[in-house]
């Protein structure tokens, strides 16, 4: 989410508010504005779906009783480390999809809480 927001959604917003400001003054608007519009919006709803998974998991550690083999570990982190590169690239250089709405973005983000947790259960 630090990456998203430092080097994806900030800098594109900074076209966006370069480019607003040149307008207002007269100037000519920048082409890439648009484009820079809409990767800051899916790279900001990449993170709101990420967050859902992140609460549920804070709210919800102290009650789920998941027992941990300790031999999947590492089958695990790796499980983890695709779903979440696969969303991030994603959020980079894909497409909205179903996260074209705020009700898109909420089921999405629960369905990742679900595979996450289907995850935890399976391999741990």
């Amino acid at each position: 989410m630090w990456f998203n927001v430092w080097f994806l959604i900030w800098p594109a917003q900074k076209i966006v508010i370069e480019n607003a400001k040149n307008v207002a003054e007269g100037k000519p608007a920048n082409p890439d504005a648009a484009a820079a519009g809409a990767r800051a919006l899916l790279g900001s709803r990449t993170n709101t779906m990420f967050s859902i998974p992140m609460l549920f998991f804070m709210v919800a550690a102290p009650h789920l009783p998941i027992s941990m083999d300790m031999n999947n570990v590492t089958t695990y982190w790796i499980a983890m480390f695709v779903v979440w590169a696969a969303l991030q690239f994603n959020g980079m250089k894909g497409k909205l999809g179903p996260m074209t709405s705020v009700n898109g973005v909420i089921a999405c983000g629960f369905g990742l809480t679900a595979v996450i947790y289907l995850m935890m259960e399976i391999i741990l």
